[in-house]
């Protein structure tokens, strides 16, 4: 877990370096609502079917267990 942590590290630096570049950009006058329809739709999908599979994982588990 350590090395794990320890190669993560300068990874995540990386972003830090990109943030300070982008950190005097424009505030942008107009949003791109495809982009962000695109986005929930996907962010609002995958939610869903993951919570779909840990119902359906759950659901089966208490049909295969042997009742005491």
């Amino acid at each position: 877990m350590s090395k794990m942590i320890a190669g993560a590290l300068p990874f995540l630096w990386c972003f830090v370096a990109a943030a300070a570049e982008v950190h005097d950009a424009p505030i942008p006058e107009t949003m791109n609502w495809g982009a962000i329809i695109i986005f929930a739709v996907i962010f609002f999908g995958l939610s869903g079917g993951f919570l779909f599979m840990v119902w359906r994982n759950e659901k089966k588990k208490k049909q295969s267990s042997p009742e005491a």
